[in-house]
């Protein structure tokens, strides 16, 4: 084998890790050898790459798993997936730092026959006999033009070297470079954050969890025209609490000889600040609706005990929201409040889902969430700090009536500015989340569904019951 000859080359490597031995590639130009991996060989500045592509071989699949990202409007964005964000600060950094300006080492082979050996296979192009270690992954970055800045193939580790077997596509020479594959990764779940949430566990102070049934009739409207009615059916709302600084949670509102599961309502927190999600969708009332997660009358929401107006607005207007699987309301500690509706997905999203390269598999749901605030419930907000009240008036000595004490003003707290300021943190907080959440709605697996929507069973126990002894 090819690649044992040059392992044994490789031993006996005493100087730069661009030496290779002359007799290994005496049928190849070497006049290459030191140029950068750009399009020309020039050095390009980070700032020139608008757009990159990942592409690596899937052999589950049988079939090549890119997934490319862009700058648009100063943001990293993913197209291919409603243009939701990137994570942008490291994982672009990381997929161009990989193979930007990194020079070409020793010419290895210009033979074609010879690229499976060193791992070089173009995944978009990898013929019928290639296996899943013949084919290497790709990387390309353009600049805003559109024009190719770097495009690259890379292969195998060099055996007992830090370099790897590299070759531009389209081109057939390989050669050794100091490029970093293991950072390139071409999967959504990958490339984004994938908390929703961003909310930790030891922050979360409530959890409610509000099922309900949606029931629509159709009646007749103002005019004699038809109209879509919507009720409520209410089911039983599961409420859980923990104040700061407590070691355990408690539930309100308990049935008798009731008891919550000592590890439930753990879980569920565990749940909330572990969600994961799998896809994403384009915000908009008729998306919603369309998975589930329907726009209501304010006077069905009233309906629900506890749930609040969950107002919500586009270009059409303000509106709330009912979602055909229930709620979860998760409460935190700086007093944001997060309405996670739960939705339904139907056997055509599973094929929209497949063909837009979102996780295949296993049956999913569609969530969206919302944000408000509360400030009695921000524990940023600092308590009032009250002047001291000036002492009682006391009557003269001698004089033979009581002197009446003037009228309380209400006193105003000492510190109403760093109340007020902490308040106004808060809003902004909800402000920027309300408007985050509003540019998308989620795919989540339906195994996380379930753990954000556990049944009353699962959350309690009976107790039970004691009698004396004669």
């Amino acid at each position: 084998m090819r690649v044992a000859a040059i392992t044994s080359a490789l031993a006996v490597i005493t100087t730069v890790w661009t030496w290779w031995p002359a007799s290994v590639a005496n049928e190849a130009s070497v006049s290459e050898e030191g140029k950068l991996l750009t399009r020309g060989g020039t050095e390009v500045t980070a700032d020139r790459v608008s757009s990159l592509r990942v592409v690596i071989w899937d052999d589950k699949l049988k079939a090549a798993q890119g997934l490319k990202v862009e700058k648009k409007d100063g943001e990293w964005v993913i197209p291919s997936h409603h243009h939701y964000p990137a994570d942008a600060e490291k994982r672009v950094g990381q997929t161009a730092g990989a193979v930007l300006n990194v020079p070409q080492g020793q010419l290895i082979s210009s033979n074609v026959t010879e690229h499976p050996e060193f791992g070089v296979v173009d995944p978009l192009d990898p013929g019928t006999e290639s296996s899943k270690e013949s084919i290497g992954r790709r990387v390309t970055l353009w600049d805003t033009s559109g024009s190719e800045l770097v495009d690259v193939i890379i292969g195998k580790q060099v055996p007992n070297a830090g370099v790897y077997y590299v070759r531009q596509a389209n081109e057939p020479a390989v050669y050794t470079a100091a490029v970093q594959p293991t950072v390139l990764k071409a999967s959504f779940e990958e490339w984004v954050q994938v908390d929703p949430l961003r909310v930790k566990t030891e922050s979360i102070r409530s959890l409610a969890i509000q099922p309900y049934q949606i029931k629509e009739e159709t009646v007749t409207g103002p005019g004699g025209f038809p109209t879509t009615r919507m009720s409520v059916k209410p089911e039983r709302e599961v409420r859980l609490v923990k104040a700061a600084g407590a070691q355990a949670w408690s539930a309100e509102e308990l049935l008798p000889g009731e008891k919550l599961k000592t590890d439930a309502a753990d879980g569920l927190t565990r749940a909330a600040s572990g969600l994961k999600l799998t896809g994403v969708r384009p915000f908009s009332r008729q998306q919603l609706q369309a998975r589930g997660i329907a726009p209501a009358d304010p006077r069905s929401r009233a309906q629900l005990k506890n749930s609040g107006r969950l107002l919500v607005s586009d270009q059409e207007g303000e509106f709330t929201l009912l979602a055909n699987e229930g709620e979860l309301r998760i409460g935190t500690k700086d007093g944001l409040v997060y309405y996670l509706l739960f939705g339904e997905i139907s056997a055509s999203e599973d094929a929209e889902k497949s063909k837009e390269g979102e996780e295949a598999g296993g049956s999913d749901r569609f969530m969206a969430v919302f944000v408000e605030y509360r400030p009695e419930r921000d524990e940023n907000i600092p308590a009032p700090v009250l002047p001291e009240s000036p002492p009682a008036p006391t009557a003269p000595e001698g004089a033979n009536e009581a002197v009446v004490p003037e009228p309380a003003t209400p006193k105003v707290p000492t510190n109403l500015a760093e109340m007020k300021k902490a308040q106004d943190e808060g809003v902004a907080r909800a402000r920027k989340e309300q408007a985050r959440f509003q540019r998308f709605f989620y795919v989540i697996s339906d195994d996380d569904f379930k753990k954000l929507r556990p049944s009353a069973a699962e959350l309690f126990e009976q107790v039970s019951a004691s009698f004396p002894t004669q």
